[in-house]
């Protein structure tokens, strides 16, 4: 019986050993001296090695590698207590991450090896993927069949997190479950689907997974590319809108030049009746009026030619207060906040009273109760943080204004808004919408930037921010006679004590432009002096000189025309720069001055007529005309107001000033 149970025995044990090479799992049996006894087929695929090779040699031997690893210690740990250990560890140049059943006995120990060497590379590249996308700026996410969110890589976690009480539906498209739904149906993906929260822009695009049981939403921040598309198309608009006004206005400047020259006739004529020389004032009065409208108009659509001076524009809003405290009224009071130094910028004198008059008239129709208005200069440092966070702000030092209400005040939605062309909270027939407008567009000319903060029912404070200049105009020396004791004392300056900033040194005057400032120009609709009735020979001429006057307007050619036979000038006349042409070339005038209008029609503009005329006369004195003063055909030109170019509308004395004074030049 004994030799049948030791049979039976034996068959066991040759079928566990059958079992154990046919396995998948490798299987390793050493003695007690770490040596193979047994291992089957899958262990030798496992520790690339043959079983003849590796049987009788010691573990360690075959394998020094496995020294250096955590398996060593706790192979060594089975072994002295005798316990059953489960691990996962390398095996170091086999290239294989092994899963260790370890089971010791007293004459040795069974060693089972289960490859886990893909599960182990799919954990690492999960790993590996999950790195990027939480490294991802962009937000990703999961969602689930049912609309939950399964995933979220950080900028997601970092977006739910903005806004925890609304939930996956305050950033993601509208109604993005059925979008998830329509994805998982058609196994089709969806893209460009928008989505806004928070003042932010996203757009989001939609996969289905490979096992369509969710869907991959990955979204990309567009909140810069929408503000540009917008200050594209404004910027489109504005061009369009400046481009028509420009036309419209360089015609409408046409029309005050006759109006003007119409009342200075007029007004020169000493027979006229009472009623007609008050109906010929008022007359001027209108039109100096919608001359400064057109100037307005070009000042928006940013065509305006800017006559750049230094100036203190500390003094430049003393002289605006004092305008406006005849005109706010008395429920409205208007505080100057101003450094006890000077603030010089380059700027047109004109445009920077529009951006002080337009920013306080705004601020007082803000205040429908009437309150104080606060206007502040200061001079700041702008550094790189701070031009980071304002719209088309940079560094350097500026000069800052400030204007502040106390008024009823606006939401984020309205400050968007305000800058718009025609845009107005006020009920029709009470605002262009062109105030705040033409506010951006003067800035914007000088090189500055505006930025608005509002709270509503608290109030509004514009800042507008112009570059600091180093030079600064001397005042104008007294008049001739008057001695500098006789002048008036200057009116009490509003500033207060000096402020912790200080200017650099000013810089000396360079060149004689900076060694007085030009005396202003005559506004449209004022009369010079009345010109003498009888004809003016200009100075050491032998005969009267020749002037060929271009302009494509019969009633401005006709009325300069006259007023220059009058001031006794020989005077040619052509409607085009090609007619003038041919009588320059004909030798039918001997012109030493031409005065032409820069837009002309046909072939030749005014400056191509000049540059025909000059090559053959280089003497030759040239003053140009323009209702639209920033044409693309001016671009080039040295023009000086007064000197060799006059802005309509402007009055026929003055051109005659202006022949008189090339003249004097010719000498």
């Amino acid at each position: 019986m004994a030799g049948a149970d030791a049979a039976a025995l034996q068959q066991e044990i040759a079928l566990l050993r059958s079992v154990l090479a046919s396995g998948t799992d490798g299987s390793i049996e050493l003695d007690d001296f770490w040596r193979f006894k047994a291992l089957n087929d899958a262990a030798e695929l496992l520790l690339k090695q043959s079983r003849n090779a590796l049987l009788g040699r010691n573990l360690w031997e075959c394998f020094p590698q496995l020294v250096k690893t955590s398996a060593y210690g706790l192979l060594h740990a089975a072994v002295q207590d005798l316990r059953v250990r489960h691990f996962e560890d390398e095996i170091p140049g086999v290239g294989a991450w092994v899963e260790f059943h370890v089971h010791p006995h007293p004459r040795g120990l069974l060693i089972y090896l289960r490859d886990q060497t893909a599960r182990k590379r799919a954990e690492g590249n999960l790993a590996r993927l999950t790195a990027i996308a939480d490294c991802s700026p962009s937000p990703v996410f999961e969602i689930d069949s049912g609309g939950g969110i399964a995933y979220a890589n950080r900028a997601g976690r970092e977006i739910l997190a903005s806004v925890p009480d609304a939930g996956p539906a305050a950033v993601l498209p509208a109604r993005f479950d059925a979008i998830v739904q329509t994805c998982l149906a058609t196994r089709e993906g969806r893209r460009d689907l928008p989505a806004e929260f928070a003042g932010r822009t996203f757009s989001w695009a939609f996969f289905p997974s490979p096992d369509l049981r969710s869907v991959y939403a990955c979204g990309e921040e567009v909140t810069g590319q929408v503000r540009l598309r917008t200050e594209l198309a404004d910027a489109q608009k504005n061009e369009a809108i400046g481009q028509l006004a420009g036309g419209i206005v360089h015609d409408f400047n046409s029309l005050l030049t006759v109006i003007d020259g119409l009342v200075e006739v007029i007004r020169n004529t000493s027979d006229v009746p009472p009623d007609a020389a008050e109906a010929g004032r008022l007359i001027g009065q209108a039109s100096a009026h919608a001359a400064t409208l057109t100037r307005q108009i070009l000042t928006f659509g940013r065509r305006q030619r800017l006559n750049l001076l230094p100036i203190d524009l500390v003094d430049c809003a003393c002289e605006v207060h004092s305008l406006l405290a005849r005109t706010l009224g008395e429920r409205v009071r208007i505080r100057l906040d101003l450094p006890a130094h000077q603030l010089p910028i380059l700027g047109d004198h004109g445009m920077l009273e529009q951006v002080f008059l337009n920013l306080v008239f705004n601020a007082r129709d803000a205040m429908p109760n009437g309150g104080e208005i606060v206007l502040r200069l200061r001079a700041v440092d702008v550094d790189q943080p701070t031009a980071s966070v304002l719209l088309d702000a940079r560094v350097g030092q500026f000069a800052r204004l400030q204007v502040r209400d106390a008024g009823t005040g606006m939401d984020p939605d309205l400050v968007a808004q305000i800058f718009e062309p025609f845009f107005t909270t006020k009920p029709p027939g009470q605002g262009t919408g062109l105030g705040l407008s033409i506010v951006l567009a003067a800035v914007k000319q000088h090189q500055g930037w505006v930025n608005v903060e509002s709270v509503v029912g608290e109030g509004t404070t514009v800042c507008v921010f112009f570059p600091l200049a180093t030079i600064l105009a001397p005042p104008p020396p007294p008049p001739p006679g008057v001695l500098p004791d006789e002048l008036p004392p200057p009116p009490p300056h509003p500033r207060p004590m000096p402020q912790t900033w200080h200017m650099p040194p000013v810089a000396r005057p360079l060149g004689p432009a900076a060694e007085a400032p030009p005396a202003p120009p005559k506004p449209a609709g004022v009369a010079a002096e009345a010109p003498a009735p009888a004809r003016e020979q200009p100075p050491e001429a032998s005969g009267p000189v020749a002037v060929l006057l271009v302009e494509d307007n019969d009633a401005i050619r006709g009325l300069l025309g006259h007023y220059l036979e009058v001031r006794g000038f020989e005077v040619f006349r052509a409607a085009t720069g090609e007619a003038a042409l041919t009588l320059w070339r004909d030798g039918a005038t001997h012109a030493a001055v031409l005065i032409t209008d820069i837009v002309m029609p046909g072939r030749l503009s005014g400056p191509q007529l000049a540059a025909e005329m000059l090559q053959d006369n280089s003497a030759l004195r040239v003053i140009y005309m323009s209702g639209y003063s920033n044409d693309e055909r001016m671009k080039g030109l040295q023009l000086d107001e007064g000197v060799n170019f006059l802005g309509k509308p402007f009055a026929p004395s003055d051109l005659g000033d202006v022949v008189a004074r090339a003249l004097g030049q010719v000498r």
